[in-house]
C-alpha cells in the first residue's frame, strides 16, 4: 500500500497551523510539521508526496471541473471547499486518470465532511 500526500494537503495543513491562537502550540505544531515534511522528503516515512504538475492543464481543470459545485467560484462563495481542497480534488482526479482503478483503490483520507462528499462524488464517476 502506498500513501501519497498531495500538495494541497501541505497548503491546508500549513494554513491550519498558522491559525492556531496560542503561539507556543503554533510553534510546536510548525516544528513537528517541518519535521514530517523533512522526513518524507528524505524517504523516511511510509508515504511520499505526489508530483504536482502545476501548469496550464492543471489550472484549466481547477477552473472548469467536471462538477459545477466544485468550481472555484461556487466553492468559495458557498464556503463549501477551500482552495487547498480544490487542489487536492484536482490532484485526485488527475491521479485517477493515470491508474488502473480495477487494480488500485484510490481514495482521499479526510475528516472534512465537504471534502469527503466531493471525493465520493468523483469516485462514483
Amino acid at each position: 500500500m502506498t500513501f501519497q500526500v498531495p500538495a494541497g494537503t501541505l497548503i491546508e495543513t500549513g494554513a491550519h497551523i498558522s491559525r492556531i491562537d496560542n503561539g507556543h502550540y503554533r510553534r510546536e505544531c510548525a516544528e513537528r510539521f517541518e519535521s514530517v515534511i523533512s522526513q518524507t522528503h528524505a524517504g523516511e516515512t511510509p508515504w511520499t508526496f505526489t508530483e504536482l504538475e502545476w501548469g496550464h492543464d492543471f489550472v484549466e481543470e481547477i477552473l472548469h471541473p467536471t462538477s459545477e459545485h466544485q468550481s472555484i467560484r461556487e466553492s468559495l462563495a458557498s464556503q463549501n471547499l477551500e482552495m487547498g481542497d480544490l487542489v487536492i480534488l484536482t490532484e485526485f482526479r488527475r491521479l485517477r486518470l493515470k491508474l488502473d482503478l480495477t487494480v488500485v483503490d484510490l481514495d482521499v483520507w479526510t475528516q472534512d465532511a465537504a471534502l469527503r462528499a466531493a471525493v465520493d462524488e468523483v469516485r462514483q464517476r
